[in-house]
């Protein structure tokens, strides 16, 4: 089995930042930050 990594972010700003700079197979989102939400931000 592979070792996995996990990255953490508090609101959607530090998640859009994680997710423009590292390489990422699965994303699990809240639908409920605090500058805005998961499906918005899935959506871009």
């Amino acid at each position: 089995m592979e070792d996995y990594s996990v990255l953490e972010a508090a609101d959607a700003a530090q998640c859009r930042y994680m997710l423009s700079n590292n390489d990422v197979d699965l994303v699990i989102l809240d639908i409920m930050l605090p500058d805005g939400d998961g499906i918005s931000l899935c959506r871009e």
